[in-house]
């Protein structure tokens, strides 16, 4: 009888420790977004956003092309990020890089990709910071536009960059000012802040920045 329990009590420790536990771990499924959502998502964004988006996957293609159209590419990306520094001051200001970009682009490349890749960028940086006015937006272009016809009309390659970006400086504060009286029938103390910090930040990227970019870039 012993003999019997014993052996039973073997047989129900040998099934139980047979017997498959069952697992409570959940299983974690993964789902790896398809192209065809990444366009779907692309097409929700506003022209601001998609635009931002287009500048930043330019300036990462460019780096796989050549130094000197990646630089481009980052100019322009801070052309169009820079015109939301408006935004913090009451007074117009002249902190953007959209004239040193022009400047740079036009000594080192050529005249008219400087004209057409920083106007891009500069209207797209009005319009990320909410600027709607057509005369506002365009006030910029219309001293890019002098720039590069100062480049196409002189030989200003053979000068220091130091010198023409000083001079084209000037030259783009003068033509905002100007259009600005044209449109605005007045100048007042916003033409005065801007041609201030204009020249103070002009002569911050043309000291400090542009020999890195000539550096890096090879020029």
């Amino acid at each position: 009888m012993i003999k019997k329990i014993i052996r039973k009590m073997h047989e129900l420790m040998f099934k139980k420790n047979r017997a498959v536990k069952p697992s409570y771990r959940k299983t974690i499924k993964i789902r790896t977004p398809k192209t065809g959502d990444l366009f779907k998502k692309f097409d929700k964004l506003n022209m601001k956003h998609k635009g931002v988006f287009l500048l930043a996957g330019f300036v990462i293609f460019s780096l796989f092309f050549s130094k000197i159209l990646f630089w481009i590419a980052v100019l322009m990306f801070a052309v169009a990020v820079s015109k939301l520094i408006q935004i913090f001051f009451p007074l117009v200001v002249g902190f953007d890089w959209g004239s040193f970009a022009c400047i740079f682009i036009a000594y080192y490349v050529h005249p008219v990709v400087a004209l057409l890749c920083v106007s891009i960028a500069s209207v797209l940086g009005s319009l990320l910071r909410g600027q709607h006015k057509a005369d506002m937006i365009a006030l910029p272009l219309f001293g890019y536009i002098s720039i590069n016809i100062l480049f196409l009309i002189f030989p200003f390659q053979s000068w220091a960059f130091f010198n023409t970006a000083a001079l084209m400086t000037l030259v783009y504060a003068a033509t905002n000012i100007l259009f600005s009286y044209f449109f605005m029938g007045r100048i007042d103390i916003n033409s005065v802040s801007f041609l201030v910090t204009l020249i103070i930040n002009n002569f911050f990227l043309i000291k400090y920045i542009s020999p890195y970019i000539v550096k890096s870039a090879g020029l």
